[in-house]
């Protein structure tokens, strides 16, 4: 069934062709078209074609099967190659009628079989006829994409310069990104950036897809339908991976509403890939171009918000690329659409616009990869020098603090001695009073003798008891004393050779003094401890486990239990292993968080680790001693 449009009452004067090295046969062409594909040759050559085209024949996207039909007087028998400029056409016959009579038949396309283009030709081409003579030549030409039929004869050698300076301008497109891809992609690899990730994949792709738009993929990469499948699908990946790169680029994290806008574009583009999958490819890449086109007007007022009025220093590298982008991008369309004729400059503005675009995008990343590492500069002297300032403070509080410890172990000292003096003084005192109560002994007054020597010796044992509780007092101090000087480094990181179950002794010690005894009743040793020896400082792991024990009891309930147990590995080497149930989460999280690494500090002059697993409701901490080391080597690695 013909559906053919108000005819043109003039017919075209067929072209001649002497001695012209090229000669465009889309000029004045004749076509009609038809809904459904019934026609055949031997029945459409009996047809009038009315209606004529100016220029290159481009019918943009097209359901329609279209017949076309030209007039050549060839004056010459020089060797010509017909060539049809546009690759990604699925099914091309081509009809050569000399004074009349058929006398070429080629059959090409991506869907059909039949004659095979010419040898390395990544458009479809074949040599035309050497005789002289009036040639008519039909073409029937029908496509799910765009349907663009640009024909040139070309004599030999200028059709191979032709193809020559094509590969050169594909190629040389295709080694330009190439060079960028592998750039940014080590760049990617250093920096670990989403940006550099997004961009890389972004920019494969588009390559893919250019290098399937020229035909050069179907020739020599892939089958002839592969290029369908990367124009029709896998550009809906292109611009998923376009909209995160954006994200990742610009960062709108200061612009929650439009980050959720990429998102979710990003989001509806894999989406369309999938569904690309299930409708026909004639609609897939129409869809496709909508959206292309779309894209690339959103992501240029994308960028024209992040440069005027976030005024970021990325938005203007990007609003440059983009326009690049969408300039190339419209003049492609517009091409494919049939609204501009095909040229060099149409056909290939698609590439131009892109290259444009990456180089600017490349500028712009590496300029964001080099303030950012200005930024991390600066961040890393402005971390030395608090750590400076605070390890000035630290020495200083350490000074402070140790000098505190050796002002008062001469009291204590003092102290210590005056109070064994007293309490010697004191025996010595009730012993005399005993012996006078012996001596005034009244005869006649029993009870009074008996009152006067209870009333002395509670007295006196009040007193005791007093005395008792100033040194156990004088005692808890000479212990701080001692471990704050071994600890703050004053007497050196002494080690000893102790047994595990003396550091655990001192560790219950320290417990019932600071905790209670109610409290150190819930520090349990679980089964039998072998008598292994360690090489550590008897006064850091028992306040490691103290520390940890009082922690512990902020965060659990009155029934649990505190459980210690030994553990060796491999080697031998002992490990406690602390068990701790707790009810209170956020406490539990604030221990993980900040009271052990502070413990760590603790044990890392002597080599000894704190290792924690964090459970449903429950710790499991390992103490893990050091290495026997000399103290010197000690003290320099503290």
């Amino acid at each position: 069934m013909l559906c053919l449009l108000p005819s043109l009452t003039m017919r075209a004067a067929p072209l001649e062709l002497s001695h012209q090295e090229s000669v465009s046969l889309g000029q004045d062409s004749h076509y009609l078209t038809e809904k459904q594909p019934t026609l055949n040759f031997q029945e459409a050559r009996l047809l009038h074609f009315p209606l004529i085209t100016s220029g290159s024949p481009n019918f943009g996207w097209t359901d329609l099967t279209l017949w076309l039909r030209t007039e050549l007087i060839k004056r010459n028998e020089l060797t010509y190659i017909l060539e049809v400029g546009y690759p990604l056409l699925d099914e091309l016959d081509i009809y050569i009628e000399r004074e009349g009579k058929l006398v070429a038949h080629h059959v090409l396309g991506d869907h059909q079989g039949g004659t095979k283009r010419l040898k390395n030709a990544i458009k479809p081409a074949l040599e035309f006829p050497h005789e002289p003579g009036h040639y008519q030549i039909t073409i029937r030409v029908r496509s799910s994409s765009s349907v663009q039929v640009p024909m040139t004869l070309l004599q030999e050698n200028t059709y191979h310069d032709r193809m020559l300076g094509d590969f050169s301008t594909l190629f040389g497109y295709v080694g330009a990104v190439t060079i960028m891809i592998i750039y940014n992609a080590f760049i990617c690899l250093k920096t670990r950036s989403r940006a550099y990730f997004h961009y890389v994949a972004f920019m494969s792709l588009f390559l893919a897809l250019q290098v399937a738009l020229n035909g050069f993929g179907q020739v020599y990469l892939w089958p002839e339908t592969g290029s369908n499948l990367i124009i029709g699908h896998f550009s809906y990946i292109l611009d998923y991976f376009v909209y995160q790169f954006t994200r990742s680029f610009l960062g709108f994290h200061n612009r929650p509403g439009l980050d959720r806008f990429l998102q979710g574009m990003a989001g509806l583009s894999a989406l369309g890939f999938f569904l690309s999958l299930f409708v026909p490819y004639a609609l897939s890449v129409r869809i496709m171009a909508s959206l292309t086109l779309s894209t690339a007007i959103g992501l240029l007022a994308v960028g024209a918000f992040a440069t005027f009025v976030d005024r970021t220093h990325e938005g203007k590298f990007y609003l440059l690329a983009w326009g690049a982008m969408l300039v190339g991008c419209v003049i492609y369309l517009s091409k494919q659409l049939g609204w501009l004729p095909y040229n060099a400059l149409t056909h290939n503005a698609f590439m131009i616009g892109n290259i444009t675009q990456i180089a600017l995008l490349s500028f712009g990343l590496a300029d964001r990869f080099n303030r950012l590492q200005q930024l991390a500069r600066e961040a890393d002297q402005a971390r030395a020098e608090a750590e400076a300032e605070l390890s000035l403070s630290l020495k200083t509080r350490v000074y402070l603090v140790s000098d505190m410890a050796h002002r008062l172990n001469n009291p204590l000292n003092y102290i210590s001695t005056n109070q064994a003096n007293l309490d010697r003084e004191m025996a010595d005192l009730h012993k005399d009073m005993n012996h006078i109560i012996e001596e005034w002994h009244p005869r006649n007054q029993p009870d009074l003798y008996e009152m006067a020597r209870g009333h002395i010796n509670q007295r006196f044992q009040l007193m005791k008891e007093s005395m008792s509780f100033i040194e156990d007092g004088i005692r808890r101090s000479a212990s701080s004393v001692i471990a704050i000087r071994q600890l703050s480094g004053v007497d050196g990181y002494q080690l000893d050779r102790l047994n595990i179950l003396e550091l655990l002794e001192l560790a219950q010690q320290r417990i019932m003094e600071t905790a209670g005894k109610a409290a150190a009743a819930r520090f349990h040793i679980k089964g039998q401890l072998t008598p292994l020896e360690v090489y550590t400082n008897r006064f850091a792991i028992p306040m490691v486990i103290e520390l940890i024990f009082r922690n512990w009891i902020s965060v659990t309930s009155l029934t649990e239990n505190f459980t210690v147990e030994l553990t060796t590995s491999g080697s031998g080497k002992p490990s406690l292993m602390m068990a701790l149930n707790y009810a209170n989460r956020d406490q539990a999280k604030h221990i993980v968080e900040h009271i052990l690494p502070f413990l760590n500090q603790i044990l890392r002059p002597y080599e000894s680790l704190i290792l924690c697993v964090q459970n449903e409701a429950s710790l499991s901490i390992s103490l893990n001693f050091g290495q026997e080391k000399p103290v010197a080597t000690l003290r320099e690695v503290a």
